[in-house]
């Protein structure tokens, strides 16, 4: 099984090693610890770690919630917070930005860990199962498509044919490979 690869954010240098060394201890990689927020989304384009480790008071002009909004939607990242602030304002932004996980300081090595686990666990298994459910809507649209009693097709932005039925094929007395890759103009007439 592949070793997690964990991006650490916390501008506290103290913590920053500390639970560098516990993860590391525990088999994780750390390819790099942010101490701001605009360092953190540099680096997890760099790095492209499995999981960011996000404290949400950082030095610099971002804090770590706004810093874990960007890394989730330009990464696709997740995100576990690790802080001291529990309050309802710092809570609601905090939950706009999806994170996984929410670990409250001071915490023991362990709960860190079991946190980690825990909800990388959830979050692959969320993962799989979208996946499995986007297969089937594919699979499902593929069927309706394919055995429409009406021709259809997909057609690019730049008028190429990508997709063809076999009503279409039918209605058009051409095949699929001729179809998919020309433009409807080829093998209709104006005025149809």
């Amino acid at each position: 099984m592949k070793k997690m690869s964990i991006l650490i954010v916390e501008d506290e240098r103290i913590i920053a090693r500390d639970i560098e060394n516990v993860l590391r201890q525990a088999g994780y990689i750390v390819p790099s610890v942010a101490s701001s927020g605009e360092e953190a989304i540099a680096l997890a384009g760099m790095v492209q770690p499995d999981l960011v480790l996000m404290d949400v008071v950082l030095r610099g002009e971002m804090d770590g919630i706004e810093a874990a909004g960007k890394i989730r939607s330009q990464y696709g990242v997740p995100v576990i917070y690790l802080t001291a602030y529990a309050d309802q304002p710092i809570l609601e932004r905090a939950r706009h930005t999806e994170p996984i996980g929410y670990v409250l300081k001071p915490f023991q090595d362990r709960e860190l860990l079991a946190n980690i686990e825990m909800t990388m666990h959830q979050y692959t298994a969320q993962l799989q199962r979208s996946r499995e459910a986007l297969h089937t809507s594919e699979e499902r649209f593929s069927s309706s498509f394919q055995f429409a009693p009406i021709g259809m097709f997909l057609m690019a932005q730049d008028g190429h044919i990508l997709k063809v039925n076999q009503a279409l094929c039918n209605i058009l007395g051409y095949s699929t490979d001729e179809l998919v890759g020309g433009k409807l103009s080829d093998f209709t007439h104006s005025e149809d």
